[in-house]
């Protein structure tokens, strides 16, 4: 556990496999639960995930970018190319439509090694799914990408 309390990425990993094993189910992500002022000055809880959400246009599209690339792109690429791209598209700032994510962040969370993250993003910028915007280093901060769900070359 981490000084805050929650688990570490591999230890929650772990439970998962865990789970599965034995023939569980991994948990479900519940709405959360609001609490809401009622005119008579009662508070009555209510589930947000029953509420229609105005659609944020800054984010339009990411199903379809991650379906495009799911349907036309991913059964080219090896394990460690897949996992990468959707460890970048995780971090894509939607106003900016970039991802600024260091390559030890990428193999924490994808379970590959710092080598396989690295030859895995050159060659994804090199089939024309990656462009990297701006190269990080030890006193830069993190490498900025653009994705892209099919190839541009």
């Amino acid at each position: 556990m981490n000084v805050n309390g929650t688990l570490s990425p591999e230890a929650q990993r772990e439970r998962y496999r865990e789970q599965i094993r034995g023939g569980g189910m991994l948990p479900a992500s519940a709405p959360a639960v609001v609490v809401e002022p009622r005119r008579n000055g009662h508070r009555e809880a209510t589930n947000s995930g029953q509420e229609k959400r105005k659609k944020n246009p800054h984010t339009a599209g990411r199903f379809e970018d991650m379906n495009a690339f799911i349907d036309v792109t991913m059964a080219e690429l090896t394990r460690a190319e897949v996992t990468t791209w959707f460890a970048i598209f995780r971090y894509i700032d939607s106003k900016k439509q970039t991802a600024s994510v260091s390559v030890r962040t990428i193999a924490a969370r994808t379970g590959t090694s710092y080598q396989h993250v690295h030859k895995a993003i050159t060659s994804l910028i090199g089939k024309g799914l990656l462009e990297r915007l701006k190269t990080g280093g030890i006193n830069s901060g993190s490498s900025i990408y653009r994705v892209s769900p099919t190839a541009h070359p």
